[in-house]
């Protein structure tokens, strides 16, 4: 018996214990302390982080969030700008480019991060636009 070690494997278990406990904290960095947002398409008012923030009627911001708040699908899409178009129909996108996409996340993040703690709903790029995973995951 004096080949053996009391404490072989505690070493071990440590390591496990500590790698678990990493892996796990890791996963919820990421994630937000809000559920998803919701947009309801008769109020116009997207729910996020308890509160209600107010678009307006028939704006481009108001067809942005029926597009990307639509569904959790939706939700976890990137969206190209002429895909984002393409969703609002021939009609709503007449003469509209990717400035409009963009101007109408913008709004929407600064109508969000006034009522909000939350500065960084959607992720506005100039080709892309798209709910922060962070939020979107809840």
């Amino acid at each position: 018996m004096e080949g053996v070690n009391k404490n072989s494997g505690v070493g071990e278990l440590n390591d496990f214990i500590f790698n678990d406990i990493v892996s796990t904290l890791k996963e919820k960095i990421g994630t937000s302390r809000f559920p998803p947002p919701t947009y309801n398409h008769i109020s116009h008012k997207i729910r996020f982080a308890g509160v209600e923030i107010q678009i307006p009627y028939n704006s481009d911001q108001d067809l942005l969030c029926k597009t990307l708040l639509k569904n959790a699908a939706s939700m976890k899409k990137e969206w190209s700008w002429d895909e984002v178009l393409e969703k609002w129909g021939e009609e709503a996108s007449v003469g509209k480019g990717w400035r409009t996409v963009y101007n109408a996340g913008r709004e929407i993040n600064n109508k969000t991060a006034t009522e909000t703690t939350v500065k960084d709903l959607l992720l506005v790029k100039k080709l892309t636009i798209a709910v922060n995973p962070k939020y979107a995951n809840g």
